[in-house]
């Protein structure tokens, strides 16, 4: 036989919704990142751990005010591992997953959003690589960053989680232009506006 599999047939039409609207969708948002791993670190010092949660704070606000129900993966202090954050997104009955994250590179002229969903040779999430082109045209149009596109990958919480899931890197910490954005209202309202739309 040849054509989608069951995994992907489930995976669009968990994406399916007769009338467009958020209202009662679970969705799963991962502030990448905790105390134990900071991950990137911007030339001011600003830590990626914080801005992640941060921005998943603000990201559920935004989600509520639609009428979506987003689930938190990562909360205040907790740290929990990526097999935790996948588990309780699994358990959770979310449709979608968002994973926040802040790119970084030693050439701090690095700059732009990417966006990345499940892929490997031979299998790919095709209702997270729609997600992920959704989301990714929506920040680029929003905040006027690069467009670094989306790509597949096999991150942990992409490949252990059922739903579409979505690694979101909107910015580079490590470009001091991006760092100071992320910490400017106006850009941050666009950019978690932009991830809901």
């Amino acid at each position: 036989m040849s054509g989608p599999g069951r995994a992907a047939i489930r995976e669009t039409e968990t994406l399916r919704s007769p009338t467009g609207s958020l209202q009662g969708r679970k969705v799963a948002l991962d502030a990448g990142h905790g105390p134990s791993d900071p991950g990137q670190v911007g030339p001011s010092g600003l830590r990626e751990a914080d801005v992640t949660s941060r921005l998943a704070d603000r990201l559920a606000d935004e989600l509520r005010a639609r009428g979506a129900d987003p689930i938190l993966l990562r909360a205040g202090d907790s740290d929990p591992s990526d097999e935790e954050r996948a588990e309780l997104a699994n358990d959770s009955g979310a449709e979608v997953l968002i994973s926040l994250h802040l790119n970084g590179h030693e050439d701090q002229g690095a700059e732009g959003s990417s966006c990345y969903y499940f892929g490997r040779l031979g299998s790919v999430s095709v209702a997270g690589e729609a997600l992920a082109e959704v989301i990714q045209s929506e920040i680029v149009a929003a905040t006027g960053v690069r467009d670094g596109r989306t790509h597949p990958k096999a991150f942990g919480l992409l490949r252990e989680t059922r739903m579409p899931a979505v690694h979101v890197e909107p910015c580079f910490l490590t470009n001091p232009k991006e760092e100071q954005l992320l910490q400017e209202e106006p850009f941050v309202r666009e950019l978690v506006r932009a991830m809901a739309q």
